[in-house]
């Protein structure tokens, strides 16, 4: 094979791979894999709380607005106070696994000053973080 003949042959090899290494490129831009459309999304929404006897607790109830496209359920972990630490709420036990549509109040008790602002953040299973949910106490 002559040096003009080899060189021929590299040259269409190498066009080759980038013509097909661009067509895989495009392809996968066209055309996004499956998996993305499954992706776990969650979403709560804050929808009225409660302040109880002298402040002594606080009634926050949630819902579970995922998208329909999401996993069904949504398991909240853990409750935190004006970012302060974690805290375990009285009801309900927790992790609560908590259905797409559907609501659940979760009470907290401490010790709320009249007057004082707090801000209340719900921790999923999977990490996600809702809020603050600002309330002043009465």
């Amino acid at each position: 094979m002559t040096m003009e003949k080899k060189y021929i042959a590299v040259v269409s090899i190498i066009a080759l791979i980038v013509g097909l290494a661009s067509a895989i490129y495009l392809y996968q831009i066209m055309n996004p894999p499956l998996i993305f459309d499954h992706m776990k999304t969650e979403e709560l929404t804050f929808t009225s709380y409660a302040w109880g006897t002298n402040n002594s607790y606080f009634n926050m109830t949630v819902k579970n607005t995922s998208p329909t496209n999401s996993d069904q359920e949504t398991a909240i972990a853990l409750v935190r106070i004006n970012n302060g630490e974690w805290v375990t709420p009285d009801t309900p036990v927790l992790p609560y696994t908590l259905p797409r549509g559907q609501e659940v109040t979760i009470k907290v008790i401490s010790t709320f000053s009249s007057g004082t602002q707090y801000n209340f953040t719900v921790l999923t299973a999977q990490g996600n973080k809702f809020g603050p949910y600002t309330k002043t106490a009465p």
